[in-house]
């Protein structure tokens, strides 16, 4: 993943940067899509002072409660898919950033995200509230979200059927730099639940995503919503769920759970 380099937040508080993603699959060009969405928040927060450095520094992180992104042409992956990325925060609410985000291709906008982050204590692992200057040095954006408001408490999937089970145990390569399970391996891990689901049910299926079972079923929204973290060596449960919808359109919930049943994130897709 290759990007190009915008050096200072615009006055009215929009970035812009562009990203060339070559991914072989579905699944990898929607992993590669929400990790360059999580470079555009780190990126902004780089350009307002505040780089991993310092916020290693000073025991302070972002933490992710949530994902949701609509697309409005979904691009299967080729060898280059060339984009480019708007984002902009609206006001804190106390401690909790919205961020929203434009995608777009050369021609297009093929997508639109909206997402919601705290301010971290990495040591005690709590939110806290960013200063003053802080919310200055961000310069705040009064543009509209691209997205109405967004709900980030958990999913009520009791009319869903259960359609598969695994596990999964947390490994170096998921921890990030606020010392727990990054939110993009739960996406990974998601995708790859849903892809087993459908190479162990359909002898014709391709591609996550791309299923070619009667009819071509394309991505039209993903929401994550993450509640609970895990760290290094902890062991995920995950179940898939399928609901059909009036339209027919197909919701998968992907839930996953500790040790104690307790839910620690979910990803729905909207097919």
């Amino acid at each position: 993943m290759t990007n190009s380099i915008v050096e200072t937040i615009s006055a009215d508080g929009i970035i812009s940067k562009a990203f060339s993603i070559a991914q072989n699959t579905n699944a990898e060009y929607i992993v590669a899509l929400v990790k360059s969405l999580e470079h555009m928040g780190t990126y902004h927060s780089d350009l307002a002072g505040y780089n991993t450095n310092y916020l290693v520094n000073n025991n302070r992180g972002w933490v992710l409660l949530g994902w949701h992104i609509t697309f409005k042409q979904y691009n299967s992956p080729h060898q280059d898919n060339s984009i480019n990325i708007d984002t902009w925060t609206h006001p804190f609410r106390r401690m909790q950033m919205d961020r929203h985000f434009i995608i777009n291709d050369s021609k297009k906008v093929i997508a639109n995200a909206t997402s919601r982050w705290i301010y971290f204590d990495t040591n005690r692992r709590r939110p806290i509230k960013p200063t003053a200057e802080m919310l200055d040095d961000f310069i705040i954006c009064n543009k509209p979200a691209p997205l109405d408001e967004q709900s980030y408490k958990p999913i009520d999937f009791s009319d869903y059927a259960l359609l598969h089970k695994s596990t999964v145990t947390s490994v170096e390569e998921d921890i990030d730099i606020n010392k727990h399970t990054n939110n993009v391996s739960y996406i990974r891990w998601a995708l790859e639940a849903i892809d087993q689901f459908f190479k162990n049910t359909y002898s014709n299926y391709n591609n996550t995503l791309s299923i070619n079972c009667n009819k071509q079923l394309d991505l039209k929204e993903l929401h994550a919503i993450y509640i609970k973290e895990t760290m290094l060596g902890d062991t995920v449960n995950i179940k898939l769920y399928k609901k059909t919808e009036k339209n027919s359109s197909l919701s998968l919930i992907v839930n996953f759970t500790d040790s104690f049943n307790n839910i620690l994130c979910q990803v729905q897709l909207q097919l």
